[in-house]
């Protein structure tokens, strides 16, 4: 009996070492806060389980790529403060200027809950949204359950650009430099200011300017009368 209760804590541990270097087997939880930082995009309509069709309204967003390594059903649950967020789940070559074009499946239920089939070697996203006039965002949690290993984050090596710099984006001269804001607000400064030079402007918008700096970083604002034109 005692070999036998020895051998279940040795099972046990390894199982214990197992999950702490890894995501268990068939499960993954995402928890994230939704701000008026985050980027936005253009909704897409949902009739649950489909994504139906593009619209113009800007919704605030986050993104979390995942893969697996067995083809097979997976679940999906989220979760929201005040069922503020819905969910769509895209290919990694998803452009949030025209998400239509790559989103697999998706759910604006107050819970979101879908299934999808998915195969290995190829990267997704999980992107949550706040489907809400308000747009005041809030906190989420999305559960992935399935038949193989879910690898949160990108694979070694593998990069995908979640920002893309619109087409038609010109460069102007910021000769001084210019402080930041996450809306055209100037109740919305950031931390830092932008160092002078020349930058990519992606939209005016009354006294204010978007910038774009990098694929993979949100998009800010600074004032207008920063920007030599």
């Amino acid at each position: 009996m005692i070999k036998r209760n020895l051998l279940l804590v040795f099972m046990l541990t390894a199982a214990l070492v197992v999950g702490v270097t890894g995501v268990l087997a068939g499960t993954l939880t995402i928890t994230g806060t939704m701000t008026a930082s985050d980027p936005t995009m253009p909704v897409v309509f949902i009739s649950t389980p489909n994504c139906t069709g593009q619209g113009s309204f800007p919704v605030l967003y986050r993104t979390h790529p995942f893969s697996v390594d067995a083809t097979g059903t997976y679940n999906f649950v989220q979760t929201s403060s005040a069922g503020f967020a819905s969910l769509y789940l895209h290919l990694a070559s998803f452009n949030p200027a025209s998400g239509l074009a790559t989103c697999l499946a998706a759910s604006n239920q107050n819970t979101a809950t879908f299934s999808y089939s998915l195969d290995p070697g190829v990267i997704y996203l999980l992107v949550p949204f706040d489907d809400s006039f308000a747009q005041l965002g809030g906190d989420y949690e999305i559960t992935v359950t399935g038949p193989g290993n879910i690898y949160n984050g990108l694979p070694a090596g593998a990069e995908i650009c979640l920002n893309p710099l619109p087409g038609g984006t010109s460069h102007y001269s910021v000769p001084a430099g210019a402080p930041t804001f996450y809306n055209p607000d100037l109740g919305t400064q950031l931390g830092f200011d932008l160092p002078a030079g020349t930058w990519y402007i992606t939209e005016f918008s009354g006294d204010f300017a978007r910038v774009w700096i990098a694929c993979n970083a949100n998009q800010f604002w600074i004032p207008t009368n920063a920007v030599a034109r």
